[in-house]
């Protein structure tokens, strides 16, 4: 919704803007020839005005002009013939024009990129109230997609009592939502990237939350593992794209200080989620299947939130929708966005799955911390699962 809200803005801002230049431009014109009819009326008034002197200023004040505009034109004849052969082969030098835009040539587009450093459509510039509002929903979303990872934990044993299976195998439920997030990980970032930020949140969300209300209705195992694997999948896009995010509204040493909120905001959501799970399970007229009806209640919530006030602050589709309005208000289908130039989808997931076992076999430092993070999280889940097996009473 606020998306929406951000696209017609942006296109009245577009519109009111070539709207001022435009008119500017047919005020500079008349007031260029209102001053060309009185000069002409000065020099012609005069009936002595006819000596050949006279007649040389007069041809002069008329081809000043032209000589201005055409001081290219001073080249060589030889070169003019050997520039216009080549026109064809090579690319003419940009030129920058009053919206941000680039251009080429008459007949090539025109690039539109931002006007300057401080342009209102770049999120970097945008008020540190509108900011942090937007980091403190995006955490909301985190930790509401978070919280379904550890709801049901303590709730092992009365699900595998109704499901007819080993504790050890109900613990495939949370396995396989960590396989969804690491799985839907490669997928998301250049889903980001080619749609955007907001739909890819807004989206996946909603496909979580269905597989999450399958969770709480479920009566077979099998079902339950893959509700859980989807609602891993589901949640990785708010789980892996939420840094993107944050550097695309933030430069680089104020990073520094948004990191830690959204940090806490994928920790917090596990570390909370058990006990409330706890108190739910240990309530006989709960059950188990209330951790997935809270967690439903507190993902809506967080999707409303998000739908509402969460904007679109991928500077590339940002850009790309003011060449869309640009196009839209001159008439002119050569205003473009180096955006619109990306390839597919499906090219840019071929390109970038092989990447991770690339970086896997080449550079010792992702390994490391790959490698460290794999550990963090089986102590976490693993601690997860076994608190019933060592606190519980026998």
């Amino acid at each position: 919704m606020w998306s929406a809200v951000q696209y017609r803005r942006l296109g009245k801002q577009v519109e009111r803007d070539w709207n001022r230049r435009h008119n500017g431009k047919e005020f500079a014109e008349d007031a260029d020839a209102n001053v060309d009819v009185e000069a002409g009326n000065r020099v012609k008034s005069p009936r002595t005005a006819s000596s050949p002197s006279t007649l040389r200023s007069v041809s002069d004040s008329r081809t000043s002009t032209e000589r201005f505009d055409h001081s290219s034109d001073q080249t060589p004849i030889g070169e003019k013939e050997h520039q216009g052969s080549n026109q064809g082969d090579r690319v003419s030098e940009k030129s920058s024009t009053a919206d941000g835009s680039r251009s080429d040539n008459d007949n090539e587009k025109i690039l539109v990129e931002l006007e300057g450093e401080s342009d209102p459509l770049d999120p970097c510039n945008w008020s540190l109230r509108s900011r942090s509002i937007n980091i403190a929903v995006l955490s909301f979303l985190i930790f509401a997609q978070g919280w379904a990872g550890a709801a049901d934990s303590m709730a092992n044993e009365s699900i595998s009592k109704e499901f007819h299976v080993s504790a050890v195998a109900e613990n495939l439920s949370q396995s396989m939502y960590l396989f969804g997030i690491g799985s839907g990980c490669l997928i998301v970032g250049p889903l980001s990237e080619t749609v955007g930020r907001n739909p890819t949140y807004l989206v996946s969300s909603l496909c979580y939350m269905f597989f999450v209300l399958g969770s709480a209705l479920v009566h077979k195992f099998g079902g339950q593992v893959v509700c859980r694997y989807f609602v891993g999948l589901f949640a990785s896009a708010t789980l892996g794209i939420n840094g993107a995010s944050v550097g695309d509204q933030f430069r680089a040493v104020k990073r520094s200080f948004v990191f830690p909120v959204i940090a806490w905001a994928n920790v917090a959501a596990p570390m909370m989620a058990p006990v409330a799970g706890g108190w739910i399970t240990s309530d006989p007229k709960l059950g188990w299947r209330w951790c997935e009806w809270i967690t439903l209640i507190i993902s809506a919530a967080a999707f409303i939130v998000a739908f509402l006030f969460l904007p679109e602050t991928y500077l590339p589709v940002l850009l790309d929708w003011k060449a869309k309005h640009l196009r839209r208000v001159t008439g002119d289908d050569r205003y473009q966005s180096k955006h619109a130039e990306i390839p597919s989808l499906a090219k840019r997931v071929k390109q970038v799955l092989p990447m991770s076992v690339t970086f896997c076999t080449t550079e010792p430092v992702i390994v490391v911390l790959g490698a460290f993070l794999v550990l963090l999280y089986i102590l976490m889940y693993s601690f997860l699962s076994g608190f019933e097996y060592i606190f519980k009473k026998r």
